[in-house]
């Protein structure tokens, strides 16, 4: 059984609306034969994750379909965490948006990377910015 984890907050900068993750999910869960349940919302508390705690420790769920990579915790200690306690349940987590998944560890250090580029190319922008305010 495929859960599906939608986000109330902003990802990457953007605010998507809920019916629109459900439906990118939908599409993916059904292009994939997945048995869909409905999604669980997060709640929209900054770098708040019980909902996908809890999701994670369903027993009935074997796969997590999350709408993006973006939903991840940007702190890697809790980011590596979750997805831990995830494999060692034997659960699987999907990105719809990107088309990725982690059923591995391996998958684990390619999710990261991408992760961790993003922040670097964020905070690589913010100096920038900086730097022609003073210029």
């Amino acid at each position: 059984m495929a859960r599906g984890y939608i986000s109330s907050r902003n990802l990457d900068g953007n605010w998507i609306p809920q019916s629109i993750q459900n439906l990118t999910i939908r599409d993916y869960c059904s292009k994939n034969k997945f048995n869909f349940l409905l999604s669980s919302a997060e709640y929209s508390i900054q770098n708040c994750f019980s909902m996908l705690a809890s999701t994670i420790k369903e027993k009935k769920v074997n796969i997590i379909v999350m709408y993006s990579i973006d939903q991840l915790p940007l702190d890697n200690i809790t980011r590596i965490k979750l997805i831990k306690d995830a494999l060692k349940q034997k659960k699987e987590i999907h990105f719809a948006l990107e088309k990725k998944k982690i059923i591995t560890k391996l998958d684990i250090e390619k999710i990261d990377t991408v992760i961790n580029l993003k922040k670097l190319i964020q905070k690589s922008l913010k100096a920038d910015d900086v730097i022609k305010y003073i210029k």
